[in-house]
């Protein structure tokens, strides 16, 4: 009996052997097909990534050696500026010469300013060292330091200091998009708000 049993438990175990190791050899063959699926899907993406990587970095010019050709390049395409008829000279004509009503108007339309509000950009802009005085920034409701700079540069020199930078701060406030017309409304602004006649 116990021969019996050591046969039928070997058989089982063997049996039970057999098929883990039969399952494990599939898994391991649909791995290894899957992997390699997968694997050439990768080495499809990777290859594209280094193709456009190389692409981004392309110098933007190269050396050429002396006696070297110039390298081939396209002309751009230029079109023509269709004519435009000759103006004819406009004779100057004195304010004193219009009516009092008109040379009012003439100068209201010489140049009408049409950038930002200059609140927003003292707001956006100016107010970070202006509000408390960093880097010895005139601060905003100081109606005396203002006075002593204009007084010191005058207007036309507070906005130079802001379009090309002065001190601490970088050239137009640090937004290079900030046009001339800009700074100078909003000079004109924060002197108002401080209390300070140009």
């Amino acid at each position: 009996m116990n021969d019996e049993q050591d046969r039928a438990f070997m058989k089982n175990f063997a049996t039970v052997v057999g098929i883990l190791v039969a399952v494990t050899v599939v898994l391991l063959v649909l791995a290894n097909w899957l992997g390699g699926w997968i694997d050439d899907r990768e080495a499809q993406r990777m290859e594209l990534e280094r193709e456009r990587i190389a692409e981004r970095i392309q110098p933007v010019g190269r050396l050429r050696w002396a006696g070297e050709p110039l390298p081939e390049r396209e002309e751009p395409v230029v079109e023509e500026a269709p004519e435009m008829p000759e103006a004819v000279p406009d004779e100057p004509v004195a304010d004193a010469e219009l009516e009092p009503e008109v040379a009012d108007e003439a100068r209201a339309d010489e140049a009408p300013y049409e950038g930002r509000p200059p609140a927003e950009i003292y707001q956006s802009v100016c107010q970070a060292c202006h509000l408390i005085g960093v880097a010895d920034a005139p601060k905003l409701d100081d109606p005396d330091a203002w006075r002593r700079v204009l007084d010191a540069r005058g207007l036309d020199g507070i906005i130079s200091s802001v379009i090309q930078g002065r001190g601490a701060m970088p050239a137009r406030a640090g937004r290079p998009g900030l046009t001339d017309a800009e700074i100078r409304q909003t000079v004109l602004w924060i002197l108002d708000e401080a209390g300070v006649e140009p």
